[in-house]
């Protein structure tokens, strides 16, 4: 399944109850957090809801593993990111970026096609932690692991 459906469908199951917002989404509205802020939101979260509810201020961790051939991420170190948007297929493309340090639009294609990079994503949803790793595939995001 490509995470563009999965994304669909985890939108329209959550659009049936008005008290949970999913994590999944199209918009690319969000922060970068580093590992350091990404720990104090998630003592927040726990703080403020115990983990129940998902809003655009609780961080979705993202890890970037080495690729299928062996290049290891440049800031392997600095890893988990956090990010306060939707998780999607931009997201993801852009984890690849801030991982290998890719400065341009032809170099991610290339990297992308030729790497099959994956991407995991750790994140809040009805109360419990989740996660969910995508692989870039040919052409597109596929989930890879429910």
């Amino acid at each position: 399944m490509t995470l563009n459906d999965y994304i669909k469908e985890k939108v329209n199951r959550a659009g049936d109850n008005p008290l949970i917002e999913s994590p999944f989404g199209f918009s690319k509205k969000g922060a970068f957090l580093n590992k350091w802020q990404i720990s104090l939101n998630l003592a927040s979260l726990y703080a403020r809801s115990g983990g129940v509810f998902f809003s655009s201020s609780n961080p979705v961790e993202i890890y970037v593993p080495a690729t299928e051939k062996g290049t290891v991420p440049l800031t392997e170190d600095e890893q988990p990111y956090g990010w306060t948007g939707k998780i999607n297929p931009d997201l993801a493309e852009q984890a690849v970026w801030w991982a290998f340090e890719i400065l341009t639009d032809s170099e991610s294609s290339r990297f992308l096609k030729e790497e099959h990079p994956r991407v995991i994503f750790h994140f809040f949803e009805m109360g419990r932690r989740h996660e969910l790793a995508v692989r870039f595939g040919e052409g597109d995001w596929e989930v890879i692991d429910e």
